[in-house]
């Protein structure tokens, strides 16, 4: 019994990721300032104390490379990288085609120069050289305070954070007989692959991903590990030799011993402490970059790229294309183009979000602008806005334009004249013509008196609920326990139009209020829309002004409104109904029932 309590105890300590979820609380949307234990964190401040951060990080490296030009890597220079190599001990930091290899070291020029030899070590009574353990050490302790907060830098600008065991995971050299770095330069750009995560053992295959921090970070901690960690591993060979194969290998190397979780999540909890005065474990933060990300999903949709239907062309899957067939040498194994953009593009989105300059996003979208090309003609013959090299174009246009409507063209142009100018040009000859046949009857025979038709018989009755009442004075905006409908009618229709049961025709006087029963509806319709047929485009303009006034969307119907996503009032002339393309927008707005009613206003008889 003893025994099964203590193992009761034990699994009683563990909680599952549900049970440990912490929660956020923002003012706003965004969540651009967030609410972490009664205190205020805010993103631009993150930008801020990054950008101070990486200021105060290249002064301290400046000095511990004793402000020697030799020592500096140019923001333009190209690094060279063979990302397939598996060579045992061959990194980016090793590659003879790189600059640095035609220089001296640091250790050399340490060596060279007597008075920073006399500062770090001394020669014994028989002439034997040594290190100053006391030098040394308070310099290798610098290194690796700056190297600590490199870490800080790239976990608040490389994107969506790793978990721990994936940070202390990362190599820059390869392991003889063990496992293939995953820190790379690829593009020029200081890029970490994502090795490790939950899901490896249950699709036998690890999630390709990438992480790349800002440029300017990327190419501090390049030049920390060209210049200062031969120098630390070095050290690390003479006053610690089991700590030399970890300072060689590993991005993020220790001191005295290996480096574990708990020393990162402790670096970062110290540095959120002091600077913002919030406790931030790495767990919290991998959790409160989550809530970031869910809250401006917006911003990521905008960089993606999407994937294409290539693979199925050619009749395999996409990890057979990327694993079997046309390998890109640029990559290392188990990455292609498409994952490559598609992971560091959130990493460019990150940086914009915090409010850093869009660097990363213009280095990854070099040569986008003959690809863009080819999308937009593309789009623009699939949208009907493409004019053939044939076809007369008006001057001062191209032949592809960003607007909704066609390419101003002359059989545009003869097109746009046919559908919307006629028919409302025909419409006012037509009433003009029958007001002179009235006139001239008038005065013809003006004592002949014409049977007027009578009052139309009502063959429905019903009560309004008094809920519309309540509504109709919340749409007014007035509190005013008077305010009603101008009539019983009108209420009745109010009542027919939400029942959706009969057509209902309406006749009323002038400024009687025939349009308020469709307009008060319509802010029940959860989505849908409300079709006005008017007989004037005139008119148009007045029904814009009173639905902005009531905070509802409207659009004048063309061949670009989208049945999919309508507005609240869509508008259409009466001479447009009898087009085959309005015809078919109706059908699809009603076969996906986003159609809440249709409004014919103001028949002339």
């Amino acid at each position: 019994m003893p025994a099964l309590y203590l193992l009761k105890r034990g699994l009683s300590s563990f909680r599952s990721a549900h049970e440990s979820l912490i929660t956020f609380n923002s003012p706003d949307t965004t969540g651009r300032v967030t609410i972490i234990d009664s205190r205020t964190l805010h993103i631009d401040h993150i930008c801020e104390f990054t950008l101070r951060l990486q200021h105060d990080v290249k002064i301290r490296m400046d000095k511990l490379l004793y402000d020697n030009p030799l020592f500096t890597l140019h923001n333009e220079e190209f690094i060279h990288d063979d990302p397939r190599s598996r060579t045992p001990g061959y990194g980016f930091v090793d590659d003879a085609r790189n600059s640095w290899h035609d220089k001296p070291s640091v250790l050399q020029y340490i060596l060279s120069n007597p008075d920073r030899l006399r500062e770090l070590s001394y020669h014994d009574e028989t002439g034997a050289f040594h290190w100053k353990p006391g030098a040394v050490h308070a310099r290798m302790v610098a290194i690796y305070k700056l190297q600590m907060d490199l870490f800080i830098l790239i976990l608040l600008s490389f994107g969506a954070p790793a978990r721990r065991t994936e940070l202390l995971s990362h190599l820059i050299r390869n392991i003889s007989g063990g496992s293939i770095r995953n820190v790379f330069t690829l593009f020029n750009l200081f890029t970490l692959r994502g090795s490790f995560n939950k899901t490896s053992h249950a699709v036998l295959q690890h999630r390709a991903m990438v992480r790349i921090p800002l440029i300017l970070v990327g190419r501090l901690f390049v030049r920390f590990l060209v210049f200062l960690r031969p120098l630390y591993s070095e050290w690390q060979y003479i006053f610690r030799p089991q700590m030399y194969s970890n300072s060689t290998h590993f991005l993020f190397a220790g001191l005295y011993r290996p480096i574990v979780t708990s020393d990162l999540s402790l670096k970062l909890s110290t540095v959120f402490w002091t600077e913002f005065k919030v406790r931030m474990s790495l767990g919290r933060f991998r959790q409160w970059m989550a809530f970031l990300f869910s809250c401006n999903r917006s911003i990521f949709r905008a960089v993606d790229s999407g994937t294409t239907s290539t693979a199925d062309q050619f009749g395999h899957s996409e990890e057979m294309d990327m694993d079997h067939y046309g390998a890109d040498l640029r990559f290392p194994q188990g990455l292609n183009n498409s994952i490559y953009m598609e992971t560091a593009r959130a990493s460019a989105a990150t940086q914009l979000m915090f409010g850093h300059p869009p660097d990363l996003l213009l280095a990854l979208s070099q040569g986008a602008d003959w690809q863009n090309g080819i999308v937009t003609l593309s789009k623009a013959i699939m949208e009907g806005r493409y004019v053939p090299p044939n076809q007369v174009i008006i001057p001062q246009s191209s032949g592809i334009l960003p607007s909704p409507d066609l390419a101003i063209s002359a059989h545009s142009i003869a097109n746009i004249i046919k559908t919307d100018v006629l028919p409302e040009f025909s419409l006012h000859i037509n009433r003009a013509i029958a007001e002179s046949y009235g006139s001239i009857l008038s005065i013809l025979a003006p004592k002949q008196h014409h049977p007027q038709p009578g009052s139309l018989h009502q063959n429905i009755r019903i009560h309004a609920h008094p809920f519309f009442l309540q509504r109709l004075r919340q749409f007014r905006s007035s509190e005013d326990s008077l305010l009603g409908f101008t009539g019983a009618a009108q209420a009745e229709v109010t009542q027919l139009m939400y029942d959706g049961k009969y057509n209902v025709g309406y006749f009323a006087a002038t400024g009687s209020g025939k349009t308020t029963p469709a307009l008060l509806n319509s802010t029940l319709d959860q989505g849908k829309s409300t079709v006005w047929c008017l007989p004037l485009k005139s008119m148009h303009e007045q029904y814009h002004r009173r639905c902005k006034s009531y905070s509802m969307t409207c659009e004048s119907w063309t061949r670009m409104t989208s049945p999919d996503d309508p507005p609240s009032h869509i508008l259409v002339t009466i001479e447009k109904t009898d087009s085959h393309l309005f015809h078919d927008f109706m059908s699809r707005l009603v076969g996906i029932r986003n159609l809440a009613r249709t409004v014919i206003l103001r028949c002339l008889l």
